[in-house]
C-alpha cells in the first residue's frame, strides 16, 4: 500500500509526510517520494531503535527490502546479518507480488549492506546474496563479482522508452516474400541462413 493509494482511499492513517530522503524540487513532489509504506516503517524502526540493537523481521515486498538495504548504506545506518526469505504470495496471500520475510540485526559495531537470499522461508543455504558494490546495489555479488571487468561507463547515454519511440522503425515482420518489414513498409531481404 503506498501513501497515494491511501490517498485516494481517503485514509486517515497516513504517516507525518517528511522529505527523510532529502529528495529535491519535483522528485520530492511525484513519483520518486511516492514509496511504499513499509519502507517508510522499517526506516523509522532502524533509526529509532538502533540504541536498542535489535532484530526485526518483517514481511514485505522484496523491491522494499532493497530500499531499505540501499537507504541504510546511503545514510551510513548500522546494520548486518540481513537476509532476505522468498515468500510464495500466490500460495499464502493470492497475490502476484515479490514478497519476503526480510530480517536484519540493528546496530551492528561492523555494518553490513549485504543480504543472503533464500528461496523460501525454510532453505538454510541462499540461492544468492544482494549487496552494495561501490555504492550501487547489486542482485547477485558473485555474478556481479564475476563479470565485473566488463563494467565501463558508455559515452551513449540510453534513454528509457527509446524502443516505445522507435518502433516504428525496430519492429520488424517476415513477410511471406522472405523480406523484413517495419510499419513503414521499409523492406529488407532476409539473409540469414536456413539450418
Amino acid at each position: 500500500m503506498t501513501n497515494s493509494q491511501l490517498g485516494v482511499l481517503e485514509s486517515n492513517n497516513l504517516p507525518i509526510k517528511t522529505n527523510f530522503k532529502g529528495l529535491r524540487g519535483i522528485d520530492a513532489l511525484i513519483g520518486f517520494s511516492n514509496f511504499d509504506i513499509a519502507e517508510y516503517i522499517w526506516i523509522k524502526l532502524i533509526r529509532e531503535l538502533a540504541f536498542e540493537k535489535p532484530t526485526i523481521a518483517l514481511l514485505c515486498k522484496t523491491s522494499v527490502a532493497r530500499n531499505v538495504l540501499k537507504f541504510a548504506f546511503d545514510t551510513k545506518l548500522k546494520i548486518n546479518n540481513a537476509s532476505i526469505r522468498l515468500i510464495d504470495t500466490q500460495k499464502w496471500f493470492k497475490a502476484s507480488v515479490s514478497a519476503c520475510l526480510f530480517y536484519v540485526e540493528v546496530g551492528a559495531d561492523k555494518p553490513c549492506y549485504q543480504a543472503d537470499v533464500n528461496s523460501d522461508l525454510y532453505t538454510n543455504e541462499p540461492q544468492s546474496t544482494i549487496g552494495i558494490i561501490g555504492e550501487q546495489l547489486v542482485a547477485d555479488v558473485k555474478a556481479y563479482e564475476h563479470s565485473a571487468f566488463i563494467e565501463g561507463v558508455s559515452s551513449w547515454n540510453w534513454r528509457q522508452g527509446l524502443k516505445h519511440d522507435t518502433a516504428s522503425v525496430m519492429e520488424l515482420t517476415l513477410t511471406s516474400q522472405n523480406f523484413f518489414q517495419n510499419k513503414f513498409k521499409e523492406r529488407k531481404a532476409n539473409h540469414a541462413s536456413k539450418c
